[in-house]
């Protein structure tokens, strides 16, 4: 699940994308335009992603995988309701519950060395989680949270994710130039 922009002239376009990974690529099976520019809410992606479990059902989904902007304890909340394993980026500054006691992320792995990759199951609003972090060549803290409390390794799974982002190179500028078309209504968008 991710979302694309872009501009023509000064109608926004901006589509949050349910894809499918198949073979090495991502192939976008449900998206919906939003409003304007921005991110999503919870809403708009339970909207999209019930039209998938409706025709296809949860038990299709493998994970669900989503960076930082898809995160909040009504989503992740919804995701184990509806029975749907998830990876989803988090970013280094949210508040965790560890054995009863208050801590950011960010914290919690800041003794992970590059390539290793730290384990420990933690709590957001008492929603049991397992949250994984490693450190990339460039010594940036990457972390994210699963409800799969015994993966073993959620980045194997997580590095699925950039799949969706050579879609969106390929769509934009790489051989289908959507940006090309000066389309801006909604069911040519949809159409194309």
């Amino acid at each position: 699940l991710d979302r694309t922009n872009w501009m023509y002239g000064k109608q926004y376009i901006n589509l949050l994308v349910l894809s499918v990974c198949v073979l090495g690529c991502a192939i976008p099976i449900y998206w919906t335009e939003l409003d304007g520019r921005g991110n999503s809410n919870t809403e708009q992606r339970k909207e999209l992603l019930a039209r998938f479990v409706s025709e296809l059902g949860a038990d299709r989904i493998d994970y669900l995988l989503a960076d930082r902007e898809f995160i909040g304890e009504d989503w992740f909340k919804y995701l184990i309701d509806t029975g749907i394993n998830f990876v989803i980026r988090v970013k280094s500054n949210i508040w965790l519950d560890v054995d009863g006691k208050q801590i950011k992320s960010g914290k919690l792995f800041k003794q992970v060395s590059q390539g290793g990759v730290l384990s420990h199951k933690v709590k957001i609003n008492g929603l049991l989680l397992q949250m994984q972090a490693t450190r990339s060549t460039e010594n940036n803290l990457a972390i994210v949270i699963s409800n799969k409390l015994s993966e073993p390794n959620l980045f194997v799974i997580y590095a699925k994710r950039w799949r969706i982002e050579c879609l969106f190179a390929n769509l934009k500028s790489k051989g289908f130039n959507f940006e090309d078309t000066h389309f801006t209504a909604k069911d040519r968008i949809g159409n194309l």
